[in-house]
């Protein structure tokens, strides 16, 4: 079990993301893989929300 002082990098286990605009789904084994999955995602199948973000 992780204190919770511990950084979220020390996550025991898969971590996945999600897409709110569609169905797409990540799991990865950090949280800095998910975030830039999810980035990309957004980059290059919804451009607008990208922008946005």
């Amino acid at each position: 079990m992780n204190d919770a002082n511990d950084p979220p990098e020390s996550h025991d286990g898969p971590i996945t993301g999600r897409c709110e605009h569609c169905d797409w789904i990540a799991v990865v084994d950090s949280y800095s893989a998910v975030a830039e999955a999810y980035q990309d995602h957004l980059r290059s199948e919804h451009p607008k929300a990208w922008l946005r973000g």
